[in-house]
């Protein structure tokens, strides 16, 4: 009973301001903010972002913005049991509540509501009767002292956990310290027990007292756990370490304040205590502090937000406080909470640092002192002390100015005219010998300490030299300043600008600055026409760029040094339009408004606004009331003033939380309706709502979980991407007379502080329409039309459609008989220009090999020919019946085939080929086996998917061909172990425009032609007779063909068609012998040739190792088939020179190169590239790879022993590694660092050297050193200069390029990056004495012998190479 008074007592005189505890913001939620109850029993926060409030009397939803019932989202269903006492969510999307009558579960995705009515509050320990985990499951204490736990689709309804049973009234509490261990509080002990699940069901294994005391209670916030045992200390307990740590000792203040309720830790290592009687203390410092926060009620619950740093704490009678920390923490101080008749407006603001005397001067009842001010505390009665005419010298009651001066004492301006308070006694005296009409004082400024300026409102402007006297301060003179004319001299502001002039402002006339002409109109508004002229100026700032601010009744008008202007006001996102005061505290300006207060940051326009969310409940601030005290900024009101504190402890910035936005209630036609009432379906995660046609009043609640910046969030909607978005000023997104249709509802928000707009959300609409207009009826309408129109049209457009379709057809018959004809002719004339070249080839081989004097070498190499010749020949005729097939001009040649007998001696013709590669090849033909199908196609189908199969498998693979006749259908299958078929590759497998590229690589590498055409062959074949192709593979294991054939009607004969002719298996021989090649047998070696040079070749091709082997004979020439085999071989005895293809299985010879030239011992070793790619691309990819030269094939053995014989050269002075072929005398190095200065500058050359202007400043900015401290370094270690190295390896890179590739001139005046050709050619000149082109042709000819490095270059003074100096 007395706890249901205390709450009723608190409720009716709920708190409404916001206090300021220890550098944070507490905001109050009250009923009055449409809390159901002031006394908030339990708080949680969902995954979403949304806090619920369990009170006395229901549950309620909070988003920031709005307090609601959670009744209104379980429409239809209702909570069993008003009083709340415990809450959770389980990652299924259901929330569990538990009342006094029992435990309901609610999902709203799919309006699952449960109650179970055993696990009443009524029947358990409220303060631990709810637990859960970060997973999907709910843990429940049972008053038996049984835990149960419940997890949704593991477990039917809740399952008791076994092995532990404890008395209820001997465990305190019960956590988690992870998913799989459950930590038990009890009155002596502490346990902890592994869970272990085995079936669906949980046991505990094990347990351990990790703790031995008596524990009064346990707490946890999620991430600690805290033990307040039964001497009153506070600790800390680690479950991962089994480590304890004494926080505080709270024994006294459980004697006065009763025994502690909850802790809670903030983000800044602060800890909140709750107590049950009386408030809120603040542990910080590790313990060494503890102090009150201010708060006063019983705390039942204290939660820490998830993404914001705020804790939310469930009061009893007070509703749920927010302890914020935020920037700037905002204290509110109403009229109603000093407990004093004073209703005046505070006009304006003092305070003494010296002991904290806050001074309020109010227009009509004097100046109001609150003594030992504090925003952390709230206003007591004693602290109140009332200053006017009657007790003090006061000249007016309505104070509108205090204005601290440079002498020790304040200046104030009233009504009845200039006073001053001295700092050493607080006596308030008289100005004396002021003027009779220096009255209704309204701003003060001091030039200096014997210069005042003061503005009135009516009276004009006064400059005032004060002096001393022995009765105190008098005026010894004075000037006065005023509009003549009787125009208005109402001057609310002055301000001494960052320019040195003195700016004033008027209400009614604008701006003015004081000069010696006395007051000039300071002119705005007249460069921007966009920018209204408005005159009622309250307030006046300058900041340090020279911009002035002016502070009007329509809002803030920025005026740029340059005379550019800028107007923001409510139409630019501001609450209000009436500035009545502004301040720039170095960072922002400072805006008093009508609805709240504004920071605004001059630096890009944003602004953020404190309004009622933030505690701002003053109903309007007063012209001119604000002063500033160090980090605290204050502003006076109409009903009480307002602090706005910087909060020193906030490091991160709290606006970088942006929380998602949410669609949350439904009304139709203006009546609340759930969501799941109208959800059909979800398309790419985006729901979707239907509404009957009737239903087409609709309002969608918007809500954004955010809780310290929410005044400050705009929110927008519209409903699809074809019209202008709407601000939902109520956060509501409202549409009326839908029209039947389909809709996508389009919402998002934006930050006005920081200028940030959130991802749109999304939800999709269908009205469905009347069943006049439903799609049915329509369909029935547009029929009845067509039919009408049809019915009256036909006879007329019979004959004109079937002259048009006869001229079309016989346009397409001709041009397809056209494009037929050219492509075959083309063909036919590329077949013939084939065939009669390779006949001579093919004969003249056939003879030389039949000829009996011929002898091995010659028998070899005409072997060689012979082959690659077949080689060619398959090729063409390959390509020829592809085209065929593709153009689709092939007549079938149907007629009754013995397939068993075809198919045995296909397979008969590859056992050779499996014998060999020691592949076991298995078939299942079916016998007696007759079909009526193409028998030239069907045995090409056969051969090309046998083929592919031998192809594919490696030595000691299995293969396996299948055909059977079921029904009307012969089914091919052909099964091979191997590598298998990705499902990229099975979309790739049959692309004809991909097979182009196959082809392209295949021919530089010398496979068969039917590694690219033979499975497109195979398809077309397949689709030539009505059939399918199925790929069935499991990459790494096997893969398999299945071809299905339809029985076909026997065709008449066509003698054009051709024969049924079995290939042999020589390609696929061919192609096994690429894929394997046989090992290379070196020639034998001997002295001389290991004296020459040793080489090593790398290739994946057997004949072309043999031809270099054999063609290289003068050298020992060893063999590699692949990179890997190169660097095992080389790791065993290191060549004089490599020479390698690019293009190879696994690793290509690019990244040979690479691993050879960053490999410290093999570096030095000339590689020469020897490849069928010979664009010049290929050739700079090559040397950029670090290649010494770039022969592209076909070759010739005599250029290519020339680059051999010069790369093998000894005792040539060239760094093989180098692309450049520069080098320089390391051997006056001493120093790495020194080497590494050299290096540096040789390889940035090296790196731009197509780059004409490169100087050597370029050198020294890219490598970050000065350009004369470049060229002092190079002096000392007696280096050429940086120029000087530009100009050596430009023209022996040029040289290198003449020498090893076949570049022309030009291509090698842009490489070496020459501005033209007459600086280079002079240049070569110079060096050489003959033109480039000679040269390159002499040397060629070995009519020269190669240059020396050490030779002098001549230099051009052309300015094409920066000069030294």
């Amino acid at each position: 009973m007395s706890f249901i008074i205390r709450a009723l007592f608190f409720i009716t005189a709920a708190v409404a301001s916001v206090l300021s505890s220890s550098g944070s913001t507490l905001r109050y939620i009250t009923t009055t903010d449409g809390l159901t109850f002031g006394s908030v029993t339990v708080i949680m926060q969902d995954p979403g972002g949304m806090m619920r409030f369990g009170t006395i009397d229901g549950l309620n939803l909070f988003d920031g913005r709005r307090l609601f019932r959670f009744s209104e989202n379980i429409i239809g269903h209702e909570l069993k049991g008003s009083m709340v006492s415990a809450l959770a969510t389980t990652d299924d999307g259901s929330t569990w509540v538990q009342t006094t009558e029992g435990l309901h579960r609610y999902r709203a995705f799919d309006d699952l509501f449960e109650f179970y009515r055993d696990f009443s509050e009524s029947k358990g320990k409220s303060e631990h009767s709810l637990m859960y985990s970060s997973g999907n499951r709910l843990y429940l204490l049972a008053p038996d002292g049984l835990i149960y736990y419940f997890e949704d689709g593991f477990t039917d309804g809740f399952q008791v956990l076994q092995g532990i049973d404890f008395s209820p009234s001997g465990i305190v509490g019960i956590d988690w310290s992870d998913s799989e261990e459950i930590v038990i509080f009890c009155r002596d002990s502490l346990m902890v027990f592994d869970l272990h699940r085995t079936d669906g069901r949980y046991t505990p294994v094990g347990s351990k007292v990790v703790y031995d005391a008596d524990i009064s209670d346990c707490f946890s916030d999620g991430d600690n756990m805290w033990i307040v045992d039964s001497s009153g200390k506070l600790q800390s307990y680690n479950p991962s370490i089994n480590a304890f740590t004494t926080v505080a000792d709270l024994s006294d203040e459980i004697v006065r304040r009763n025994v502690v309720t909850d802790v809670c830790a903030d983000r800044h290592g602060n800890i909140l205590v709750g107590f049950k009687s009386e408030g809120v203390l603040k542990i910080s410092g590790g313990g060494k502090t503890i102090e009150d926060t201010g708060i006063r009620s019983a705390i039942f619950d204290m939660v820490h937000d998830r993404y914001q740093d705020i804790i939310w704490i469930g009061t009893d009678g007070q509703g749920v406080i927010q302890w914020i920390n935020d920037t700037y923490s905002i204290y509110t101080c109403m009229y109603s909470d000093l407990l004093h008749s004073i209703f005046a407006p505070i006009r304006s603001i003092y305070l003494d640092k010296t002991d904290n005397s806050l001074y309020l001067g109010t227009k009509g009842d004097g100046i109001l002192r609150i003594s030992d001010f504090s925003s952390y505390h709230a206003v007591r009665p004693q602290q109140l002390q009332f200053i006017n005419t009657r007790n003090t010298s006061l000249s007016g009651n309505s104070v509108y100015v205090m204005k601290p001066s440079m002498r020790q004492l304040v200046w104030i301006g009233s009504e009845g005219g200039l006073d001053y308070m001295s700092n050493d006694d607080r006596r308030i005296r008289r100005i004396g010998n002021a003027p009779e009409y220096l009255k209704y004082i309204h701003a003060i400024i001091e030039e200096n300490e014997n210069v005042l300026w003061a503005a009135t409102t009516g009276l004009g402007i006064f400059r005032l030299v004060i002096e001393d006297s022995p009765e105190g301060l008098r005026v010894s003179s004075y000037d006065y300043y005023s509009l003549p004319g009787g125009i208005s001299n109402y001057f609310f502001t002055l301000m001494r600008g960052v320019d040195g002039n003195i700016y004033a402002g008027n209400r009614g006339e604008g701006v003015f600055r004081i000069s010696e002409k006395g007051l000039e109109r300071f002119e705005t508004g007249t460069n921007n026409d966009s920018v209204p002229v408005n005159n009622e100026v309250f307030a006046l700032e300058m900041t340090p760029d020279s911009t002035l601010w002016i502070g009007t009744s329509n809002g803030l008008l920025r005026h740029n040094a340059d005379g550019t202007e800028a107007l923001y006001n409510s139409d630019t996102g501001f609450p209000s339009s009436y500035i009545h005061s502004m301040h720039f505290d170095g960072e922002n300006l400072w805006l008093a408004t009508n609805a709240g207060l504004i920071r605004f940051v001059p630096e890009n326009g944003t602004f953020q606004v404190y309004g009622k969310h933030n505690g701002v409940d003053m109903v309007e601030f007063s012209d001119g009331a604000f002063f500033e005290s160090g980090e605290n900024l204050f502003f006076g009101g109409n009903n009480g003033f307002v602090v706005a504190a910087r909060n020193n402890e906030v490091r991160s910035d709290p606006r970088s939380y942006h929380p998602p936005l949410y669609f949350t209630r439904l009304l139709v036609n203006g009546a609340m309706t759930a969501f799941h009432n109208h959800f059909i379906e979800k398309n790419n995660g985006i729901p979707k709502i239907s509404l009957h046609h009737d239903e087409n009043n609709i309002s969608i609640g918007l809500s954004v979980p955010e809780y310290i910046n929410s005044a400050n969030l705009e929110l927008f909607y519209r409903m699809n991407d074809d019209v202008d978005w709407i601000k939902a000023s109520d956060y509501m997104a409202t549409f009326n007379r839908l029209a039947p249709g389909r809709y996508e509802l389009q919402a998002k928000y934006r930050d006005t502080v920081t200028g940030y707009e959130s991802p749109v959300s999304v939800m999709g609409l269908e009205v469905a329409p009347p069943w006049y207009l439903s799609g049915i009826a329509r369909i029935v309408y547009i029929i009845l039309l067509i039919l009408f129109i049809t019915y009256f049209f036909q006879r007329l457009k019979r004959k004109e459609r079937q002259r048009r379709q006869r001229q079309i057809e016989k346009i397409e018959r001709e041009h397809n008989d056209q494009l037929y004809e050219q492509k075959l002719r083309f063909f036919t004339n590329i077949t013939h220009e084939f065939s009669s070249p390779l006949t001579l080839i093919y004969g003249p081989c056939e003879r030389l090999l039949s000829y009996e004097h011929s002898d091995s070498y010659v028998c070899r190499y005409v072997g060689l020919i012979k082959q690659n010749a077949e080689r060619l020949n398959s090729l063409i005729q390959e390509v020829i019946d592809f085209r065929r097939l593709e153009t689709g001009h092939r007549e079938r040649n149907v007629d009754t085939i013995d397939i068993t007998v075809l198919s045995t001696q296909i397979l008969a013709s590859f056992e050779h080929l499996a014998e060999q590669n020691s592949l076991t090849m298995q078939s299942d033909i079916a016998p007696h086996m007759h079909f009526e199908t193409d028998g030239s196609a069907f045995t090409k189908i056969f051969y090309n998917l046998v083929s592919n199969a031998f192809k594919y498998t490696s030595v000691s693979g299995s293969i396996k061909v299948t055909v059977v006749i079921e029904g009307d259908e012969l089914v091919l299958s052909v099964y091979n172990t191997g590598k298998g078929i990705t499902p990229d590759d099975r979309k790739r497998i049959f692309n004809r425009y991909e097979l182009l590229d196959t082809l392209e690589v295949n021919a530089t590498k010398g496979l068969s032609a039917r590694n690219g055409l033979g499975l497109a062959i195979c398809q077309s074949m397949v689709h030539f007779l009505d059939g399918s192709i199925d790929i069935n593979s499991e990459p790494g294991k096997y893969a398999e063909f299945v071809v299905r054939l339809p029985r076909l009607e026997k065709t008449a004969p066509n003698p054009a068609s051709p024969d049924i002719v079995i290939p042999d298996s020589q390609s696929v021989i061919d192609m096994q012998a690429d894929k394997n090649p046989a090992k290379i047998t070196p020639l034998q070696d001997r002295d001389d040739k290991e004296s020459k040079g040793r080489i090593l070749v790398v290739d994946d091709d057997r004949e072309m190792l043999i031809l270099l082997q054999e063609g290289l004979d003068q050298y020992s020439v060893v063999t590699a088939t692949s990179a890997d085999d190169a660097m095992a071989q080389m790791r065993d005895r290191l060549p004089d020179l490599v020479i390698t293809d690019v293009m190879m299985p696994d690793r290509d010879g690019m990244s040979l190169i690479s691993e050879i030239k960053t490999n410290v011992i093999t570096s030095s070793i000339p590689v020469i590239v020897l490849s069928a790619k010979h664009t010049n691309d290929d050739q700079v990819a090559g040397l950029r790879a670090g290649a010494d030269a770039y022969v592209p094939k076909p070759f010739t053995f005599s250029y290519l022993s020339a680059v051999i014989e010069r790369l093998m050269t000894p005792n040539r002075n060239v760094n093989p590694s180098s692309p450049a072929h520069f080098s320089y005398d390391r051997s006056k190095l001493q120093h790495c660092d020194d080497m590494k200065l050299v290096d540096d500058v040789v390889r940035y050359i090296e790196e731009h050297l197509q780059d004409e202007k490169l100087t050597a400043a370029a050198i020294a900015d890219g490598l970050g050193i000065g350009l004369r401290k470049l060229y002092r370094r190079f002096q000392q270690l007696e280096q050429p200069s940086p120029s000087d190295m530009i100009r050596e390896i430009r023209i022996a890179s040029a040289l290198n390029l003449m020498l090893t590739t076949t570049l022309s001139m030009k291509e090698i005046i842009t490489q070496c990056g020459y501005r033209n050709r007459g600086s280079f050619y002079k240049t070569f000149m110079k060096k050489y004495g003959m033109p480039p082109i000679a040269y390159r042709e002499a040397l060629t000819s070995r009519k020269i012998e190669e240059p020396d490095d050490d030779s002098d270059i001549g230099y051009e003074e052309s300015g094409d190479i920066e000069t030294e100096g």
